[in-house]
Parts: C-alpha cells; structure tokens; sequence
C-alpha cells in the first residue's frame, strides 16, 4: 500500500517476544509459534499525507 502511494520509505518489524493486556507472553520459538505477535511499521513522509493513509 505504501509502496502504490509512492512514499518514500517504510520498514516493518515483526515482534519477536511480546504481550498485551492479559499479560500472556507470546514468544517466537521452534515449539510455540505465535502469529499473533505485534508489527511496528515505519513510515517516511510528511505527517500529512501518512494521515491520508491511516484513514
């Protein structure tokens, strides 16, 4: 999608260890995958058109 928009640049991490509110942790490992896991997406641009996106 960022990419279409032509901005220009956007990194994705994906979590390795993490939890939410009902404090379960939630791991990557080779017994216990989780795909539940969080994402951190940067993205360059200027604040107005990265709110264009989000919507």
């Amino acid at each position: 999608m960022f990419k279409e928009r032509l901005l220009p640049g956007c990194t994705v991490f994906r979590g390795m260890v993490g939890f939410r509110h009902e404090l379960t942790i939630h791991t990557v490992d080779g017994l216990n995958f989780s795909f539940d896991l969080l994402v951190v997406m940067d993205v360059v641009d200027t604040k107005e058109r990265i709110l264009e996106i989000v919507e």
